[in-house]
This record gives structure tokens, C-alpha cells and sequence, in this order.
């Protein structure tokens, strides 16, 4: 998913951000598994990269494609940095945070009109090395 890519690669102007969500999603978006809330639309979308991007100061995202075809693409989602903004019910630690999951998009009319995230884990690490792995979450279904 290139635009996820090009969201995460740097600090990109909020104008060209909101062009290229403008672009790639759907007026209203169908999404389900979501940390902290649901997006239902590009504004909402917009929002919850932000919030990620408090989490994980410094983030260290990693992007794996693993289906695509012409309605719908499967990746795995990676995002690692310091955590610094309350998630999935952890209070912020400033270790660090590891958050996976796979993401399904579904395509309609050329842009994303849902999105699915399934089989979250996240791992903290604390400052002093303790490894915490959480699973378990309420995870939606990703199989294409």
C-alpha cells in the first residue's frame, strides 16, 4: 500500500496528506478492529494516523504486501517507536512499543471503502528490559 508508505515515510504537509487520503479512500469508509475507534471517513482516517503517530514517537514502520487483487489487498502492518500516548489500554510507558497486525483492504470504484485489521499482538519493552507480549485482542477477520 503505497499511500500508507508515503504517510508513514516522513511528516508530510497536512494539505498533501489530506489529498492523498482524498485520493485513495472512499467518502465513507466501512472499518472494523481498529485500535481506540473506527474511522468512517478520511477525516477520521486522518485522525487515527495522528493518534498512532503520538503513540509511537519516532516510529519505525514496516509495510509487508501479502495479496493483492483488483478489489481488495492484504498487508501486514508494523509500526515500533517509543511510547509515549495511551494504547490499546496500556498507559504510556516510554519503552518500546511493537504493534502488528494484518490489514485487508477492499476496494470499490478505484479507492479503499473498507478496511479490516485482524490478529493484533502488541509487545512493550520496558526501559529496564522487562518483554510484556499482549494477544488476545477482539480481532476481525483479514482472510481474503
Amino acid at each position: 500500500m503505497h499511500f500508507l508508505a508515503t504517510l508513514f515515510q516522513s511528516q508530510i504537509p497536512p494539505i498533501t496528506k489530506s489529498e492523498l487520503l482524498a485520493q485513495t479512500l472512499a467518502e465513507e469508509l466501512r472499518c472494523e478492529g481498529f485500535p481506540e475507534f473506527n474511522p468512517q471517513n478520511p477525516i477520521e482516517f486522518s485522525g487515527f494516523l495522528n493518534y498512532l503517530l503520538d503513540v509511537f514517537q519516532q516510529p519505525d514502520v514496516k509495510i509487508e504486501l501479502l495479496l493483492t487483487d483488483n478489489t481488495k489487498v492484504l498487508i501486514h502492518f508494523q509500526i515500533q517507536g517509543n511510547h509515549h500516548e495511551e494504547f490499546m489500554g496500556l498507559a504510556p510507558a516510554n519503552g518500546l512499543l511493537l504493534f502488528n497486525t494484518n490489514i485487508l483492504f477492499k476496494l470499490q470504484n478505484n479507492r479503499i471503502s473498507e478496511i479490516v485489521m485482524g490478529d493484533k499482538k502488541v509487545t512493550l519493552t520496558t526501559n529496564k528490559g522487562a518483554i510484556y507480549k499482549f494477544t488476545g485482542f477482539n480481532n476481525a477477520s483479514t482472510s481474503a
